[in-house]
C-alpha cells in the first residue's frame, strides 16, 4: 500500500488519558475566547496540571493539547486556531466564516503532508533493499 494512501484518515481520535479527562475543562475555556482574544499553548499549558498514572503532577505538554483540540474537532467542535499575528492561540469559533479560515489552514498542512509523502515514496525507490 503507498504512503500516500490514506485509508485510516478517519480514525478515532487519541482518546488517551490526558485527552479524555480535560477535553471537557479545555472545551469550557476555549468557548470563552473569541478571535479577538485567543489563547496561546504555553498558556493553556500552564494552567492544566496532570497526573498521569503511575507518575508525579506535571503540567500538560504543547503535544497534549494538540491532542485535545484534534478530539474536540472530530467531535464537531468548531475550535479555531491562527498561528501568525499578535492574536495568533486558540479560539472558539463563533461564525462560519471564522472557522473557514482554520479549515483553510489545515487543508494546506494535509496537501504539504501529501506532496513530502509522495516525494519520500519517490526517494523510496532509490535505497537499497535489505539482503535476504
Amino acid at each position: 500500500m503507498p504512503l500516500t494512501d490514506f485509508d485510516d484518515q478517519y480514525a478515532p481520535p487519541n482518546d488517551s488519558y490526558i485527552t479524555r479527562n480535560h477535553a471537557d475543562e479545555f472545551l469550557r475555556g476555549i468557548r470563552m475566547r473569541s478571535k479577538d482574544n485567543p489563547i496561546i499553548s504555553a498558556d493553556i499549558e500552564s494552567r492544566f496540571e496532570v497526573t498521569p498514572k503511575r507518575s508525579p503532577k506535571r503540567l500538560i505538554t504543547g503535544a497534549e493539547v494538540r491532542n485535545i483540540v484534534r478530539y474536540l474537532r472530530r467531535q464537531k467542535y468548531q475550535i479555531g486556531s491562527m498561528g501568525k499575528g499578535r492574536n495568533k492561540g486558540y479560539y472558539y469559533s463563533q461564525w462560519y466564516e471564522e472557522y473557514l479560515g482554520t479549515l483553510h489552514h489545515l487543508a494546506e498542512r494535509r496537501n504539504s503532508l501529501n506532496l513530502t509523502l509522495y516525494y519520500g515514496e519517490q526517494g523510496l525507490e532509490e535505497l537499497p533493499r535489505l539482503p535476504q
